[in-house]
Protein backbone atom coordinates (compact mmCIF):
# COMPACT_ATOMS: atom_id res chain seq x y z
CA UNK A 1 0.00 0.00 0.00
CA UNK A 2 1.47 3.31 -1.08
CA UNK A 3 0.83 6.33 1.11
CA UNK A 4 2.45 9.06 -0.99
CA UNK A 5 0.21 12.10 -1.47
CA UNK A 6 -2.60 10.71 0.68
CA UNK A 7 -0.54 10.61 3.88
CA UNK A 8 -1.54 14.12 5.09
CA UNK A 9 -5.20 13.18 4.85
CA UNK A 10 -4.90 9.89 6.73
CA UNK A 11 -2.32 11.04 9.33
CA UNK A 12 0.20 8.37 8.42
CA UNK A 13 3.37 8.67 10.45
CA UNK A 14 6.69 9.38 8.72
CA UNK A 15 7.92 6.08 10.12
CA UNK A 16 5.17 4.16 8.28
CA UNK A 17 5.96 6.04 5.09
CA UNK A 18 9.67 5.21 5.41
CA UNK A 19 8.85 1.51 5.95
CA UNK A 20 6.64 1.54 2.88
CA UNK A 21 9.36 3.13 0.76
CA UNK A 22 12.04 0.72 2.00
CA UNK A 23 10.71 -2.83 2.51
CA UNK A 24 14.09 -3.98 3.79
CA UNK A 25 13.68 -1.54 6.71
CA UNK A 26 11.14 -3.91 8.26
CA UNK A 27 13.89 -6.51 8.66
CA UNK A 28 16.19 -3.87 10.16
CA UNK A 29 13.52 -2.92 12.70
CA UNK A 30 13.11 -6.60 13.66
CA UNK A 31 16.86 -7.00 14.13
CA UNK A 32 17.02 -3.77 16.16
CA UNK A 33 14.22 -4.93 18.45
CA UNK A 34 15.89 -8.32 18.88
CA UNK A 35 19.18 -6.63 19.82
CA UNK A 36 17.33 -4.33 22.20
CA UNK A 37 15.69 -7.35 23.86
CA UNK A 38 19.08 -9.06 24.24
CA UNK A 39 20.60 -5.94 25.78
CA UNK A 40 17.69 -5.63 28.20
CA UNK A 41 18.06 -9.27 29.20
CA UNK A 42 21.80 -8.83 29.75
CA UNK A 43 21.21 -5.74 31.85
CA UNK A 44 18.68 -7.60 34.00
CA UNK A 45 21.21 -10.42 34.46
CA UNK A 46 24.03 -8.12 35.58
CA UNK A 47 21.78 -6.10 37.88
CA UNK A 48 20.61 -9.35 39.48
CA UNK A 49 24.21 -10.54 39.72
CA UNK A 50 25.26 -7.35 41.51
CA UNK A 51 22.59 -8.01 44.16
CA UNK A 52 23.94 -11.55 44.65
CA UNK A 53 27.50 -10.22 44.99
CA UNK A 54 26.42 -7.59 47.54
CA UNK A 55 24.63 -10.25 49.57
CA UNK A 56 27.66 -12.58 49.45
CA UNK A 57 29.95 -9.72 50.49
CA UNK A 58 27.74 -8.91 53.46
CA UNK A 59 27.58 -12.57 54.50
CA UNK A 60 31.39 -12.86 54.30
CA UNK A 61 31.83 -9.70 56.38
CA UNK A 62 29.35 -10.98 58.97
CA UNK A 63 31.15 -14.33 59.11
CA UNK A 64 34.56 -12.67 59.53
CA UNK A 65 33.22 -10.42 62.28
CA UNK A 66 31.65 -13.38 64.08
CA UNK A 67 34.93 -15.33 63.89
CA UNK A 68 36.82 -12.36 65.29
CA UNK A 69 34.41 -11.97 68.17
CA UNK A 70 34.52 -15.69 68.91
CA UNK A 71 38.32 -15.49 69.18
CA UNK A 72 37.97 -12.88 71.89
CA UNK A 73 38.91 -9.81 69.88
CA UNK A 74 36.35 -7.05 70.08
CA UNK A 75 37.70 -4.76 67.32
CA UNK A 76 36.25 -5.29 63.82
CA UNK A 77 38.51 -6.20 60.91
CA UNK A 78 40.83 -3.47 59.68
CA UNK A 79 40.71 -1.32 62.82
CA UNK A 80 43.65 -2.87 64.66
Amino acid sequence: MQFGLMSPFFRVSPFAIALNLNPCAVQHVRVFRELLDHCSEGLRFYLGMSEVVKKAKQEAADFAFTRQVSKGRRAPLGTQ
